[in-house]
């Protein structure tokens, strides 16, 4: 019996899919270390240069913790497990709010032919300019003066405002690109004869989004909708790289060396990765950990949107 390579593949991105948001909505049931002051470990024997010794974290990854530990001793893949649902889920949100903006914009434009000018420019402007240029400027001045760089507690109200000031930030960054390609998508579905014939029967520009328009968008709505999520999750690193992530930290004094290292109380990716950037040198197993988990989500995205894409072409 011969396989099936597309219907397996096709069906195979549907599964990694379906894994990765297991991990958003279960990685804080399922992560095999809890993350309060109890379970953290601080100590451990070890055999260093032949002799037996306490050993402080981080730790590197063996049996009992597959990634390692922070400097903590915090098991870092319950951290990225845990933390899964705060990058995830934000990049979803920023996306999602991308579309409810865009997506009404742009048919009203495409079908009505009203405001596709103004798109048209708006869309020439927020181009021209890369998204992680456009973010960054506000977002680092906002960074610093709210003191998020200095760790702030859980309940602080300055993480809440600069997680929102991010999300709208991000969320403006795409909405204009976004819309002028729904405005020429619907344009070209509006110039259509069966439309022609349904404006001729009296339908009005509502009626023509809902019964024609859309119909015949929706893979392509779940197509872009699925490109801004990866592109969201791009800028969420980039940022991360140059030290700016929600959610914040707390300040940890690493005495053996002269380190003062703002962590992650969540297990936010960005802030890992950002962290781990910093310690790359001496323990790599950390940023390794968190780029692999950030790779491997858009990875699983990028493959889903490929199958997405070839399955729509052969139909």
């Amino acid at each position: 019996m011969a396989f099936h390579w597309p219907k397996i593949r096709y069906a195979a991105a549907w599964a990694l899919l379906l894994l990765l948001a297991a991990a958003v909505l279960l990685g804080g049931v399922i992560k095999p270390y809890g993350l309060n002051p109890g379970t953290k470990i601080e100590f451990e024997k070890r055999i260093v240069q032949g002799e037996e010794k306490y050993v402080a974290p981080p730790f590197p990854p063996d049996a009992k913790h597959w990634l390692g530990t922070d400097h903590r001793g915090f098991d870092v893949l319950s951290l990225l497990l845990n933390g899964a649902k705060y990058t995830l889920g934000f990049a979803l949100a920023v996306a999602v709010s991308r579309f409810a903006l865009a997506l009404p914009a742009g048919l009203a434009a495409g079908v009505s032919g009203r405001g596709r000018g103004a798109l048209a420019a708006l869309q020439a402007i927020f181009s021209a300019v890369p998204a992680l240029l456009f973010v960054y400027p506000g977002l680092v001045g906002v960074y610093r003066s709210m003191q998020i760089d200095t760790g702030l507690p859980p309940g602080n109200p300055n993480l809440a405002w600069f997680a929102f000031f991010a999300y709208v930030l991000m969320t403006l960054a795409g909405v204009f690109p976004l819309a002028h390609q729904m405005a020429q998508r619907s344009s070209f579905y509006a110039s259509k004869a069966y439309v022609s014939a349904a404006r001729v029967m009296g339908a009005g520009s509502g009626r023509v989004i809902r019964r024609h328009i859309l119909p015949h968008m929706r893979e392509e709505i779940l197509f872009a909708f699925l490109t801004e999520l990866v592109q969201v999750l791009f800028l969420m690193g980039q940022l991360a790289v140059l030290g700016v992530y929600l959610f914040g930290g707390e300040i940890l004094d690493y005495d053996p060396e002269p380190y003062t290292l703002l962590l992650t109380q969540t297990g936010e990716w960005c802030s890992i990765l950002s962290y781990g950037a910093v310690m790359i040198r001496i323990y790599p197993w950390i940023v390794v950990s968190a780029g692999v988990a950030f790779t491997l989500s858009i990875l699983i995205l990028q493959f889903f949107l490929g199958e997405l894409k070839r399955r729509g072409g052969n139909g």
